[in-house]
């Protein structure tokens, strides 16, 4: 077994891991529990974008170790598409994503109104944020399933 194996589960597991964590358990408790919903999107947007780091950083590693594993043989494996397609979902949540919902937040003078323009355009942001982020969680699941070290 080579060095490195362990070392792409261990990372996969924390970045999967974490985005289960995160984004299923701890997001909702915060709203079950905090009286203030502006506190709880505070806060629950703060871990997602520090989640956003971690998976750029965890996924660019799995990445780059992927491709020196396989070499151009990387580019007809499904598993390399899978990490590119979640790096780019993670890249466009902290990006693009999440600097506007915060833009929103600001324009709502630090939260967002119940009703209105402001309102409308977080919502949209917010459902295709959370559809984006079902998504990599299952792309991120199935590599988890599948490991990383075959080939295909």
């Amino acid at each position: 077994m080579r060095f490195v194996d362990p070392l792409e589960r261990i990372v996969l597991t924390l970045w999967v891991g974490g985005m289960w964590s995160v984004g299923y358990l701890v997001a909702p408790v915060l709203f079950s529990m905090l009286d203030s919903k502006t506190v709880a999107g505070n806060i629950a947007g703060r871990l997602f974008s520090y989640l956003g780091i971690a998976g750029l950083v965890c996924g660019g590693f799995l990445l780059v170790v992927f491709i020196w594993q396989h070499g151009i043989s990387a580019v007809w494996s499904w598993r390399a598409w899978v990490l590119v397609t979640m790096l780019g979902v993670t890249a466009a949540g902290q990006f693009w994503i999440l600097p506007r919902m915060d833009a929103l937040k600001r324009l709502g003078g630090g939260h967002i109104p119940p009703a209105g323009e402001i309102a409308a355009r977080f919502g949209a942001l917010h459902v295709g944020s959370t559809a984006l982020f079902v998504l990599n969680s299952m792309l991120g699941l199935l590599l988890v399933a599948t490991g990383l070290g075959r080939q295909g």
